[in-house]
């Protein structure tokens, strides 16, 4: 007998290895059907912005067969594309997008990038259902808050853009729901939130007054100091990194 037939023979069975991933099968098998159930619980739990939601992928799913591999945008888009080639600041539109194209960029796919770009839409309206139900509406007229980035023509078009508008509105929407989905927000989560915003202006430089105002929506809600300055500490170093 070989030394791998002994390795591998009827004594081995249950030993190293063997018995590691025979072990850890049923523990993995058992957390995914406990996760089933919850997500179950959850669909059902908000079952008309779950409809919502599935059906305003069949829009997206024309979009991106509809213009292949994506919309490119007369001269913008091009500025961004080769800012992912050749990685620098780019002083006429910031290169946070460019950014995010050179990190995508081994995979050498536009369809790919209006893909993630169609999955973030549809996370920016799961954000806007989740705030808006915090804060106290009824599932139906939180799913109808969300209706205009799930079914809006427009926001589609943007989705399917290579263009920088889509991750400004994800960074600053991730941003309201880290500062707003608890009413007395902590101080990292205040950090966080100004970090995000001060990210999308490195993105879209039109969300640079937001950096300065949600330190005065928190100074406004009496958050105290030190919420304030976190927040306006964390939005400028983004912005002053980049400049």
């Amino acid at each position: 007998m070989t030394t791998l037939e002994k390795d591998v023979g009827p004594d081995a069975e249950g030993t190293g290895a063997g018995q590691a991933i025979t072990e850890a099968a049923p523990v993995a098998a058992r957390g995914w059907r406990a996760a089933a159930p919850d997500l179950r619980g959850l669909v059902r739990r908000h079952w008309i912005f779950s409809i919502a939601l599935g059906v305003a992928v069949v829009p997206r799913l024309v979009a991106m067969i509809g213009f292949q591999p994506a919309v490119l945008f007369r001269l913008d888009t091009y500025d961004y594309l080769w800012g992912a080639v050749h990685l620098s600041p780019n002083v006429v539109n910031p290169s946070g997008y460019s950014l995010f194209l050179w990190v995508l960029r081994p995979f050498h796919s536009l369809l790919l990038v209006a893909a993630l770009q169609h999955v973030t839409g549809l996370g920016i309206a799961t954000m806007v259902y989740v705030l808006v139900r915090r804060y106290g509406l009824p599932d139906w007229g939180a799913t109808l808050a969300a209706a205009p980035v799930l079914f809006d023509p427009a926001q589609i078009l943007v989705e399917q853009f290579i263009m920088a508008d889509l991750l400004a509105v994800a960074l600053m929407m991730g941003s309201f729901t880290v500062l707003l989905l608890r009413r007395s927000p902590s101080v990292w989560r205040v950090a966080v939130a100004g970090l995000m915003m001060g990210a999308s202006v490195t993105v879209r430089p039109t969300t640079l007054p937001l950096v300065l105002l949600v330190p005065l929506f928190l100074l406004l809600r009496k958050a105290g100091w030190r919420r304030v300055g976190a927040s306006l500490l964390a939005g400028a170093v983004p912005v002053l990194g980049y400049m």
